[in-house]
Formats: structure tokens, sequence, C-alpha cells
């Protein structure tokens, strides 16, 4: 029988056609023909096309008890189809295969590098539940995980345009590339960090000013330029948070 790839069919099919040709291989290897086999089954009786279908993968659900006479006539037992009843159960479930479907389906619609972080982020997430063997996440949840997560890789976006503009527009010295990056990495930090005291404005400049700090400290940024950068990334959270931008999520 030529193998048919297990890509080339409905996922409904995938368990039936691999295990067909598995059972095909134990019948031949015992030199049995179907009618033989099903005199060896106990089930004389049984149509023809019962066999058929289930060797050439068209029995969409076979029974277990189907299956274990078929082997049992054939000598062999599940040991011998145990790989591809791994490969199977190991499949994500009906539910797990829905969420995937539903944030690729917002993946779909974002720029192709955000697209892919949250593509990534979402198949982490549930490669770890799985081995910690927690239940799958409900659709609705991955895909609200999804926008957010969609919603802060584009406003790290925003924020470095905007970081950037700020150094041009006001030709702040910075001294090279290496330089700049770690003051776009402060501002990352100090943008985090004012999103987890949105609700408490009134510690919005101690974390700039500890930002500064520990930028100033470490790097060749000078003081007034990381001030000045790191005010600005205050005052453009703020403008974000007054306008409800923070809140809108990619659909």
């Amino acid at each position: 029988m030529a193998r048919r790839s297990r890509r080339t069919l409905p996922d409904s099919l995938w368990f039936p056609q691999e295990l067909a040709e598995r059972l095909v291989s134990l019948r031949k290897a015992r030199k049995l023909t179907q009618q033989q086999l099903a005199v060896l089954m106990g089930r004389t009786g049984m149509n023809n096309g019962t066999i058929s279908r289930l060797e050439t993968g068209r029995f969409p659900s076979p029974s277990l008890r189907l299956v274990a006479d078929y082997l049992r006539a054939c000598r062999a037992d599940f040991s011998d189809i145990l790989d591809i009843l791994k490969r199977y159960t190991a499949q994500p479930t009906a539910v797990e295969k829905e969420g995937t479907a539903r944030v690729r389906a917002v993946a779909k619609n974002l720029p192709p590098k955000v697209a892919t972080e949250v593509v990534k982020y979402d198949a982490h997430v549930r490669v770890d539940r799985a081995e910690q063997k927690k239940l799958p996440e409900a659709p609705a949840k991955r895909v609200m995980r999804a926008r957010k997560t969609a919603a802060a890789a584009l406003w790290r976006r925003k924020l470095h345009s905007h970081v950037v503009g700020v150094i041009n527009t006001k030709k702040l010295h910075v001294g090279g590339m290496y330089p700049e990056k770690e003051l776009q990495d402060a501002a990352v930090e100090l943008w985090s960090g004012l999103r987890k005291a949105r609700k408490q404005p009134e510690a919005w400049e101690r974390l700039k000013d500890e930002a500064a700090s520990r930028l100033t400290g470490a790097s060749r940024v000078p003081e007034s330029t990381a001030r000045e950068v790191l005010a600005d990334v205050v005052e453009f959270f703020r403008n974000a948070a007054k306008s409800g931008g923070l809140d809108k999520l990619p659909g």
C-alpha cells in the first residue's frame, strides 16, 4: 500500500490512516487474507467491507474492541501500535487547536515581528502548561493574552520611535550606538515600571529618577541626557494613559 503523508490528511483521519497501515503490515506478516483474519477474529458474519475500511483508513472511529480483536488474530498486541497511540495522544486537544487558530488570526493583522512574538509566546505558554499537566486554557483567554502581548510589543515600538525622536529633535549627545541602546533599554524598563504603577502617578517621578541613576551609574550616557529623555518617557506615558491608548488592544 502506498504510504500517504499524514500532512495531506484531515486531522480526523490521521489516526485511522496511520493505524491502518500498521495493521495491514501486521496481517501480511502473518500471511493472512482478510477472510482468514475475520475467521480468527471470531467475526465470520462481519461484512468484509468493515476490515477493508479499517485497513484503508476509511473507518473514522474504530472501537478499541475491534482493534484488539484484529491484533489478537495477528498474534500481535498493543505494544505493536504503541508508538502510534503515543503520537496521537500527544497531539493538541481540540480546545488547544481552536485556541491556536484564534491566536494566529489575531497575529495575522499585526506587523511580522510582533506577530512572531505573539505566536511564539502563546506556544511557549501552551507547551509549559502541557508539561505541567495543566488543563488547556480556554481559547478566549489565550486570545486576550495574545492581544495584550501584541499591545505591549506595539507600545515598545512606539516608545523606541519616541526616544529616537527626542534625541534627534533636541540634538542630545548620547555617544554612539551602544550608549543609545542602553538608553533605549532604560526607557523600556521605566515604561514597564510606569505601567505597574499606573494608578500611582505620585510615584512616577521617583521611578524616573531611579532609572536615570541606574543608567548613568553604569553607562556612558550623560546624566543630563538620561534625565531629559526619561522625563519625556514619563510625559509620553502620561499622555497615553490620559487618552486611553494604553487600554486599546489590537483585534
